[in-house]
């Protein structure tokens, strides 16, 4: 469906430092909370030691450090910022935005239903043949 009542805007920009396949060699299945209690533990315990490890700035190992831009989508007629990452099926922001929404919703509804009866009428044609 169109977007026209919204924009992706940058809000942030951080660093990322790719962390080891740490949760490829749990003990628990994923997706359980034993799982998640014992992926943050690893990943808290991992983290110390990345910060001795830039302490030491002697060491020969390598850190791949990322800048990740972080996006979020601001609406066009307030001004309204959702968080990031937020899925935003219909905004609820501002009538504007959801006016905007409402009709264009409306008219990809509209596409659908007359693209399946232009096939429906190639159905039958192509049976009459």
């Amino acid at each position: 469906m169109l977007d026209t009542w919204s924009k992706y805007i940058v809000t942030d920009v951080k660093v990322e430092i790719e962390q080891p396949n740490i949760g490829k060699w749990s003990p628990y299945k994923y997706g359980t909370n034993e799982y998640w209690l014992w992926l943050e533990k690893e990943f808290r315990a991992w983290a110390k030691e990345v910060e001795e490890f830039v302490r030491d700035h002697r060491s020969q190992d390598t850190l791949d450090l990322s800048v990740v831009r972080v996006l979020s989508k601001k609406c066009k007629y307030c001004g309204y910022v959702y968080p990031e990452n937020d899925e935003v099926p219909k905004p609820d922001c501002c009538l504007d935005a959801m006016a905007t929404w409402d009709k264009e919703a409306a008219q990809e509804l509209e596409d659908i239903k007359r693209k399946q009866e232009e096939l429906k009428i190639e159905q039958e044609k192509a049976n009459q043949q």
